[in-house]
């Protein structure tokens, strides 16, 4: 498995992170177009820390469940999710394609949301979440859209370290419609969504020059978002799928 981040990477990350409820976030709009009535039924997201859609799927009546590389996700995410009144099954803390490897039971919601573009392998990945799913549930796939041209341009230029850590073929959501189709799934959604956003991830070293044009390329995309109201592979902000897996035969 070819990963582009390792555990330090994510932990640094997320050093001083605070758990939000993202729930007017395009993504958190997804999950609630799509995702049905989940009393009874177990959720998994795969690479869960900070579970910021996590309330989202948790208030569809879903238990939560999850798993991520940060040693928070064990106690602190899940008590977090329980101080929202939420449903919450076993988090664990740990390396989760040893995880899918080893464990035995399946889910009625398998999601990630920003995982899979982190690997060049990303079909495996991919996989890896089929193993987690129930017959008849339910798939939902994310990630950011850093292949589209007017996405890629400033994050080339402004965000180029980040930029690495992504393996922009991943991006593909027709490629994850076919791979999806032929394993049997049903698809009720696959595209670009989000709108024409730009950012960066971390604070980083810039020359004036570059703070400069910075601020004018923030002006610019702000400019075009007002007439840049549809959705488009070169520009939206993300890409994602949410299939169904078909019950196995007799």
């Amino acid at each position: 498995m070819t990963r582009l981040t390792d555990e330090k990477f994510w932990s640094d990350s997320y050093v001083n992170i605070q758990f939000q409820d993202l729930h007017d976030h395009s993504v958190a709009l997804l999950l609630q177009k799509y995702l049905p009535d989940g009393k009874g039924k177990a959720a998994i997201e795969l690479g869960s820390f900070p579970g910021a859609f996590l309330p989202t799927i948790g208030r569809k009546g879903y238990s939560l469940n999850g798993i991520d590389f940060n040693p928070r996700n064990t106690d602190d995410l899940p008590a977090w999710l329980k101080s929202q009144d939420l449903q919450v099954g076993v988090f664990r803390s740990g390396d989760l394609f040893e995880f899918a490897s080893k464990n035995g039971q399946q889910f009625d919601l398998v999601c990630s949301f920003g995982l899979i573009e982190h690997f060049e392998n990303y079909d495996e990945v991919i996989r890896m979440h089929l193993s987690l799913l129930k017959p008849g549930g339910q798939l939902i796939i994310t990630t950011p859209n850093f292949r589209g041209w007017l996405q890629y341009l400033p994050h080339k230029f402004f965000d180029a370290y980040n930029l690495g850590k992504h393996y922009l073929p991943s991006m593909n959501p027709g490629k994850w419609k076919k791979l999806l189709e032929s394993e049997g799934f049903q698809t009720l959604y696959s595209g670009y969504f989000g709108g024409y956003a730009f950012w960066v991830d971390k604070d980083q070293k810039r020359s004036a020059l570059n703070k400069r044009l910075f601020r004018l390329t923030e002006w610019s995309i702000f400019q075009l978002r007002k007439i840049l109201w549809f959705q488009s592979s070169a520009f939206s902000a993300f890409c994602g799928i949410v299939a169904i897996k078909g019950h196995e035969k007799a």
